[in-house]
């Protein structure tokens, strides 16, 4: 845990020193896309993305992460209402979900209760299941 603290921080410098930040969309989604092809495994990207995304003054919440989720959710749900194509869009929503369990494992022990922790698990993979329904590049089923 102390390790990735470190890295977090130094991404957080990085990011002030270069001044490059995350575009985030309408949704509050970041737009930056990892390097490598399997970009589960991008993590420095990933933590400058949730710092972005759920803001990085604070330690991460579930109340933070939840927030986010919704917010993941609502976007996903605007890509199926307007039938939008771009492949992106679903490349997007899958990265969030990513954020979003890289988010919960820097959770502090000692500010999570089991139920707030189960009920977050469940509404995460209600939602992944939904948005991996989807091909990256068609919205058909």
């Amino acid at each position: 845990m102390k390790k990735l603290n470190s890295i977090f921080v130094l991404i957080l410098m990085t990011c002030n020193f270069y001044n490059v930040y995350a575009k985030l969309n309408s949704f509050g989604i970041s737009d930056i896309i990892p390097f490598n092809k399997s970009f589960t495994d991008d993590n420095l990207v990933f933590l400058e993305r949730i710092s972005e995304e759920m803001g990085c003054k604070q330690d991460i919440t579930i109340e933070i992460i939840s927030d986010f989720l919704k917010k993941v959710e609502i976007y996903f749900n605007n890509i199926l209402d307007n039938q939008n194509n771009n492949p992106l869009a679903i490349k997007i929503a899958k990265l969030a979900i990513i954020d979003i369990e890289k988010a919960k494992k820097m959770l502090k022990p000692e500010n999570v209760d089991a139920d707030s922790l189960s009920q977050l698990r469940n509404n995460i993979r209600r939602l992944d299941k939904k948005i991996n329904l989807y091909k990256a590049n068609d919205l058909s089923i």
